[in-house]
């Protein structure tokens, strides 16, 4: 069944009866949410899409191909003006935007996880978090105390701002 069915694809693609063809190329730029492609002896796809469609979108999923990746590139109806990438051999980043736009993050860097939930966030990597980080700054920061002719000095003057600012961590981050 299935070599049948391709038979006929491949048959159709030679007939010109489809309207839709696949290209390869490497990514040569990169800008907002289109890219540039180089298909070696074929002329260059500009302002291939990112998405769907270009437009303004409540909510995507956005993958952002590395330059100089290699992309598979849909071309719709033989307009090589309505290209759009199928697939990446690498990622430079992801994009995901919710609806109402409020919850929108990127991932970017292997190791590293952004998590934003309920408004609040969680960036940590394999071996340490941000808000464990500045709490442990600000605990850090509380506990000094500085030698002096008459002795060690006492805690900070401003220990309850700093106090306060690890209190606010708790708005931001999960």
């Amino acid at each position: 069944m299935f070599d049948e069915l391709f038979i006929q694809a491949v048959k159709g693609i030679i007939n010109k009866e489809m309207n839709a063809t696949i290209t390869i190329g490497t990514v040569t730029s990169v800008n907002s949410n289109v890219c540039d492609v180089d298909r070696n002896n074929l002329p260059e796809l500009v302002d291939v899409r990112l998405n769907a469609v270009q437009d303004e979108l409540e909510s995507s999923l956005t993958i952002v191909p590395k330059i100089g990746s290699y992309v598979l590139c849909g071309i719709i109806e033989g307009k090589e003006e309505e290209a759009f990438v199928i697939s990446t051999s690498e990622i430079e980043k992801i994009i995901i935007q919710f609806k109402g736009g409020d919850e929108k993050f990127e991932f970017s860097q292997a190791g590293l996880s952004v998590v934003l939930k309920s408004g609040k966030f969680d960036i940590k990597n394999e071996q340490e978090d941000l808000k464990g980080i500045i709490s442990d700054l600000i605990d850090t920061i509380n506990q000094l105390t500085v030698t002096t002719g008459t002795g060690p000095s006492g805690t900070p003057i401003n220990a309850p701002a700093f106090v306060q600012i690890k209190q606010r961590l708790a708005n931001l981050f999960n």
